[in-house]
């Protein structure tokens, strides 16, 4: 009986042992963001991964050291956290075989702060040059209330604009005018410049594409001024509305009785813009040869 007993006694104490030399055992030192100060009280913390469950915390000394032991062996996640600083988080996979670790140097970075919201306020040059695309910047270049494009156009450097309304930049003639890249009325550019209000426009690009439509003979390439609206001129409703007449007297000779020949001149043009749809409605009433819609020229775009 009592070898019985020596014999379970010894068998209790190599389990004991066992077990004993599964426990982790981590150390480490804390420091500030140098690298060089100690760091006191920062909270070292062991969870284990598969559960979440804590392990073991401790908090480090003067001179930033801390030790965590007594906790199985087992893969946790190592989190060394302080309230000066942004926490660190270490993966750590423990095991019979590696369940001494020891960190000699954990250096802390600088707490992460939300701040308000920051408008920042760039200065933009006038007059760029996007690859190929050369951009005037259209509030850069002031213009009188109620100007149009065409206002604004010849206020651009190396543009000029005709009695006519026809365009060259840099001498050579502008073939087609877009808005948004994308056709006015048709190819008459004269409806664009002359009914588009100056304010609503962010950029004027020009820039050479690909004669597709063999426009101005067999050139390869034409040159193409791009009106960029701002956003705010992309929604809504814009246009204008125009009328004169005038009285003149019947010649004396007349067949007619002596009176007054009266003359009028109407016009509508409103136009709506929603993103990238383009919606546009012109009238024009008169019994003069004047006309500035080009009707002609002009083509149903969808």
């Amino acid at each position: 009986m009592k070898n019985w007993k020596s014999l379970l006694l010894f068998a209790s104490f190599l389990v004991t042992s066992f077990a004993w030399s599964q426990e982790m055992n981590v150390k480490g030192t804390v420091y500030d963001t140098t690298g060089t100060k100690p760091v006191q009280n920062a909270l070292a913390m062991a969870v284990r991964m598969r559960d979440s469950l804590l392990l073991g915390f401790t908090r480090s000394d003067k001179n930033g050291e801390f030790e965590l032991k007594g906790f199985p062996a087992d893969t946790f996640a190592l989190t060394i956290d302080h309230p000066n600083f942004d926490e660190k988080v270490y993966y750590i996979l423990g095991h019979a075989e590696n369940k001494e670790i020891v960190i000699p140097s954990i250096v802390m970075q600088t707490e992460m702060q939300d701040i308000e919201e920051v408008v920042i306020y760039a200065y933009k040059d006038p007059i760029y040059y996007k690859g190929d695309t050369l951009v005037y910047v259209a509030d850069s270049f002031a213009t009188h209330e109620g100007a149009v494009v065409e206002d604004l156009l010849k206020k651009l450097p190396g543009l000029s604009v005709d009695k006519d309304g026809k365009i060259t930049s840099q001498g050579e003639q502008i073939s087609k005018v877009l808005v948004d890249g994308d056709e006015f009325f048709g190819s008459d550019a004269t409806i664009a410049t002359k009914n588009l209000g100056a304010d609503g426009i962010a950029e004027v690009q020009v820039y050479e594409k690909e004669n597709e439509d063999g426009i101005g003979g067999s050139d390869e390439k034409i040159k193409v001024l791009d009106l960029k609206l701002k956003d705010e001129a992309k929604k809504g409703y814009f246009g204008r509305i125009t009328g004169a007449s005038d009285f003149a007297l019947t010649p004396i000779g007349s067949t007619n009785e002596i009176g007054t020949n009266p003359f009028y001149e109407g016009e509508l043009l409103l136009n709506k813009f929603n993103g990238s749809q383009k919606i546009s409605i012109f009238a024009l009433g008169t019994n003069t040869p004047r006309s500035n819609f080009g009707w002609g020229d002009m083509k149903e775009k969808l």
